[in-house]
Parts: structure tokens; C-alpha cells; sequence
């Protein structure tokens, strides 16, 4: 007999023992290598949204100096309103103000001038401004400040975050979205693209 010749299956066209030993083995190591892989990706992916979420900025809304009056036909505010930002600076996009139904807000800045919105920050540290509300009866001595702030990380991922003072009487609350990444920045009048 034939060291070589296994009957029907020829060395010569099916190849040896050692010869299908290291196809089995490169076919192993093939699998566990892109197993392997696949977990790594799983890793770095893991890592990655938590660094995102690490160095994503939240915004807090602060008032002071608030006076509140209550007469029989008007309800009005004035308050010191200040953004802080938690975390990293980041870059402000745009500061868009959602108006009230029940009345009329007016905002101005540090130097007196009115602010119109949206308007634009480009490197934000701690901005205040003064807020005033004028309101009817209609308002039931009731009205929101609501602030929405489009930002980016420093990666440059887009988020948006909405802030809101609620005024009933004479008690005042803050409430705070949470923050939610946007896969583009809004269509923004032309005067503020950046």
C-alpha cells in the first residue's frame, strides 16, 4: 500500500493530512479574527458614545432680582435671566425665544439695547440678560419663558436644548429638557448663518 494513496481520495488531488490541517486552522483563525473584530468595534463604539455624552454641554436657566405684580387687570414680570452652561463651553448656534400667548415679553441685554431672536452667541460664557412681561387678564396671571438653544460639542455634533421659566402667581419654576442631538443645523434666516 501506498503511504499516498488513501483509495479513493489521491494525495496528489486532494492534498495531505497536513495540507487540510492548516486550511481547517487558517479558516479557524479567519473566523475568530473577524469575531474578534466585530467585538473591538463594539468596544470602541461603546467608548465613543460615552466620551460624546461626557463632553456634551447642558444648559441651566437662573433668574434673580425678580418682581412680580398682580393688579386687577395686568400680571407683570421683570427678572434677571442668566444661561450657564454644565460640562464644556460649547459653541452656541443660535437662541431662539418662544413667545408666550398670554402676553408680551421684551428682552434686553447687558448694555440696555433690545434683543431680537433667534440671535447668536459666538463663544458663550454665562450671558445675561433682563427679561420683562406685560400681561392682560386673559393671562390668569400665568405665562412661560421658554428659551431654545442650538449648540455644537466639541466634535462638532449639533444639539438642542429647550429652558423654560413658568410663572404662576407669585412662584416661579424651571424646567429643563432633556438634551437631543439634531443630525443638521435648522434652516436659519439668512442675517444669522453663520
Amino acid at each position: 500500500m501506498d503511504i499516498n494513496n488513501f483509495g479513493p481520495f489521491n494525495s496528489d488531488v486532494w492534498g495531505t493530512v497536513s495540507d487540510w490541517t492548516m486550511v481547517i486552522m487558517t479558516g479557524l483563525t479567519a473566523y475568530f479574527l473577524i469575531k474578534t473584530f466585530r467585538e473591538q468595534k463594539r468596544a470602541t463604539d461603546i467608548e465613543h458614545e460615552r466620551y460624546v455624552d461626557q463632553i456634551k454641554p447642558t444648559f441651566k436657566l437662573s433668574h434673580y432680582d425678580t418682581k412680580i405684580t398682580i393688579a386687577e387687570n395686568k400680571y407683570e414680570i421683570e427678572s434677571k435671566i442668566e444661561l450657564s452652561c454644565t460640562r464644556t463651553v460649547p459653541k452656541i448656534l443660535q437662541v431662539s425665544f418662544i413667545q408666550s400667548k398670554t402676553g408680551k415679553w421684551r428682552f434686553t441685554g447687558k448694555d440696555g439695547n433690545k434683543i431680537h431672536f433667534p440671535f447668536e452667541i459666538k463663544d458663550f460664557i454665562h450671558g445675561q440678560i433682563r427679561g420683562s412681561f406685560s400681561g392682560d387678564d386673559k393671562c390668569n396671571n400665568r405665562t412661560g419663558c421658554t428659551f431654545q438653544i442650538i449648540f455644537s460639542d466639541q466634535l462638532g455634533n449639533i444639539y438642542c436644548q429647550f429652558l423654560e421659566l413658568e410663572f404662576i402667581g407669585q412662584d416661579i419654576q424651571t424646567n429643563y429638557s432633556t438634551t437631543f442631538k439634531l443630525d443638521k443645523l435648522p434652516l436659519l434666516p439668512e442675517r444669522y448663518k453663520l
